[in-house]
């Protein structure tokens, strides 16, 4: 069943996303359940920065929740307000999905080279390093 689910968004993301990556993202993370990927993130945020005072961290997808690993993410980076899951890397530039732990009262401010596209509540679409 897992991988049925895998395999079917990354046909979704294969068919939509070279014409609308952003459209993909929404129907992914529609698919996955935004309310479990902002659980998902909660638990996850208090595992990583309990232990860790750091303001970033640097995960691989296999350490992150399966419903992060279900919009494969080519890398992730973990800040203390949220997940920005890194579906392209290009250069300096990364967009992806962004997610805020459930719990947190945080919108993410576009500006200095960041840019926030809301996909669903407390999920946005993002590109860093313009």
């Amino acid at each position: 069943m897992r991988f049925a689910i895998i395999a079917s968004i990354a046909a979704a993301l294969l068919l939509t996303g070279c014409s609308d990556p952003v459209r993909a993202a929404a129907s992914a993370v529609r698919r996955a359940g935004p309310a479990q990927l902002r659980a998902d993130a909660a638990r996850l945020s208090k595992n990583v920065f309990a232990a860790h005072g750091a303001k970033l961290r640097i995960l691989r997808p296999t350490e992150a929740p399966e419903s992060f690993q279900q919009l494969q993410p080519q890398s992730i980076n973990a800040y203390p307000d949220g997940f920005a899951l890194i579906l392209r890397a290009q250069g300096k530039l990364r967009t992806g999905i962004y997610i805020v732990p459930d719990g947190f009262d945080h919108s993410p401010n576009s500006g200095n080279g960041e840019q926030f596209t809301p996909l669903a509540d407390g999920i946005y679409w993002f590109t860093f390093g313009r």
